[in-house]
């Protein structure tokens, strides 16, 4: 089922999670962006997000994806399969 955020709840910039609710799923889920961005250390524009200021500039785009001004943005369909739900 392909999903697409529609709002988040919360930006947790002490461990780089962000609470967002899946539309599709209906449900609160958690994405550890840190983890993701780990996986890029050597990617200067992926880096820039674990600058606080720059992480917290999170929105949501017209495709329901977790996107950033410098232009980084995640599938939700990934960031769903990777994300926990939460209460």
């Amino acid at each position: 089922m392909l999903q697409t955020i529609t709002h988040i709840e919360k930006i947790n910039t002490d461990n780089y999670t962000i609470d967002c609710l899946f539309e599709e799923a209906k449900k609160l889920r958690r994405v550890n962006i840190g983890r993701l961005l780990n996986q890029f250390p050597n990617t200067p524009i992926m880096q820039e997000l674990l600058d606080v200021e720059n992480f917290k500039q999170v929105s949501i785009d017209s495709f329901g994806a977790l996107s950033w001004r410098n232009g980084v943005d995640f599938c939700p369909d990934v960031l769903f399969e990777q994300s926990i739900e939460i209460d």
